[in-house]
């Protein structure tokens, strides 16, 4: 956490006659004590700090008395960007030459919580494992790590320093096990299978978008509002609870979600809000610019009544594939058994039968492009014990791999219970739609 402090013309002197010059030096109390203004650190005296056993090491960057920032036991005085980057790495005992990762695990240790920074350790261990893995490149990793310790080390932003590095730790975690990450209770399937697949294969742009959004609420030209960046009921656990979704998820799902919605025309804005008079209530409303309620009837989709409010995303499987392409760069990795007319899957590998299926996954897996991404049926006893619905129930899965003996292993956003090696018939089954998500003279009003 930054904190200010101040300190006196004389003691700052004290560090050495070229202090003026950007040097570094370690000042003691006495010294200290002795300036025309006793040094007060986090609001306690010079004599508590010696008694509390703390040697803060000071930076000076000029001869100054004005307020400077310290870390959790440096302290630093900078006047630009360029300076507060070099005065960084003197002050924390980083080198310039360190790498992200190096600069990163530095920096967790400056985290306020011991355990929460041993948890990140770990996580970078896992998650380097599945790295090598999987053939990460240095690049990406480096792009991740330095997009975290960014995070973290960022003074202000629009959530808290103390809830970033909750964020940061949870988006070690995802990067680590991608193929844990739950959607909650929450209607966000659709952008979850985004966030699976991105970790997977470019954490780097999940990092990015957390931090921009934890820092600023915007991301790529939207804004994210207020009540969607408060965590919810179980989100700040890390490990994440199974089947829970994490604060980052939450963040990530609000933000993919509005890069979509907020493109449409007219743009449409999605939140997630909390009331606390319905508990069932998941609070996701999508609204329109003068913050009217979009209805089912505004997107063209049946529903039962035409006019009832849409409480959830109404992502299509178009949307979901170009959402996907803008994060990864390729294209071609949603899967969809549906008319090769139909005008909300026109960008998507359309499958007829079960060999469609299983020799699409097979040549995805050869080119690198899993996991995939498949429309199912929500109601298929797959997933929901035969649920039944009188409106649209469309759900989409992970394909994370295919074996001629296991056949394919899926990724629910369920919990662990839904993941794991199904049938290729049973997956197939889950493909078939028993209700059309829309009539084909129906069209989106977006």
């Amino acid at each position: 956490m930054i904190e200010q402090v101040t300190f006196g013309d004389r003691a700052a002197a004290r560090a050495g006659d070229n202090s003026h010059l950007e040097t570094v030096a370690i000042v003691s109390f006495s010294d200290l004590m002795k300036g025309s203004s006793p040094l007060v650190f986090d609001g306690k005296s010079t004599k508590d700090l010696e008694t509390e056993g703390k040697l803060p090491k000071l930076s000076f960057d000029e001869l100054t008395n004005s307020p400077i920032q310290f870390g959790m036991v440096d302290l630093i005085r900078s006047h630009d960007t360029h300076a507060k980057v070099n005065d960084a790495h003197k002050t924390t005992g980083r080198d310039a030459g360190d790498s992200p990762k190096d600069k990163l695990e530095h920096d967790i240790d400056s985290i306020k919580f011991p355990h929460r920074a041993e948890r990140m350790h770990k996580a970078i261990k896992e998650f380097e494992e599945r790295a090598k893995k999987d053939h990460l490149s240095q690049a990406e990793k480096d792009k991740f790590y330095s997009s975290l310790d960014t995070l973290i080390t960022t003074p202000n932003g629009k959530v808290s320093q103390d809830k970033r590095a909750i964020l940061a730790e949870q988006c070690l975690e995802h990067a680590a096990h991608p193929h844990d990450i739950d959607q909650g209770h929450y209607n966000t399937c659709n952008v979850t299978t985004l966030e699976e697949r991105s970790f997977t294969n470019n954490p780097s742009k999940m990092a990015e978008i957390l931090t921009s959004v934890a820092i600023s609420g915007t991301w790529n030209g939207i804004k994210i509002d207020d009540r969607s960046l408060e965590p919810r009921s179980g989100a700040i656990d890390c490990p994440p609870s199974d089947g829970i979704r994490t604060f980052a998820s939450q963040i990530l799902n609000v933000t993919l979600v509005n890069d979509i919605t907020q493109r449409r025309t007219p743009p449409m804005f999605y939140s997630e809000e909390i009331h606390l008079d319905d508990p069932n209530d998941s609070g996701e409303r999508l609204r329109f610019a003068n913050g009217k309620e979009v209805t089912y009837k505004d997107l063209g989709y049946p529903h039962n009544p035409p006019d009832a409010p849409v409480r959830k995303p109404c992502v299509t499987i178009d949307e979901i594939q170009a959402e996907g392409t803008k994060l990864s760069g390729d294209s071609g990795f949603c899967i969809a058994n549906v008319d090769d007319k139909d005008t909300h899957a026109k960008n998507v590998i359309h499958i007829h039968n079960k060999e469609d299926l299983i020799k699409e996954i097979k040549r995805l897996k050869a080119e690198h492009k899993l996991p995939a991404i498949l429309m199912v049926d929500g109601a298929n006893p797959m997933f929901n014990n035969g649920r039944k619905s009188d409106n649209v129930d469309v759900h989409v899965i992970s394909i994370v791999d295919y074996d001629d003996k296991k056949g394919v292993l899926i990724s629910n956003q369920w919990g662990k219970a839904s993941d794991g090696w199904r049938s290729a018939d049973d997956v197939f089954a889950a493909t078939i739609l028993t209700k059309k998500p829309h009539k084909h003279e129906d069209q989106t009003k977006y």
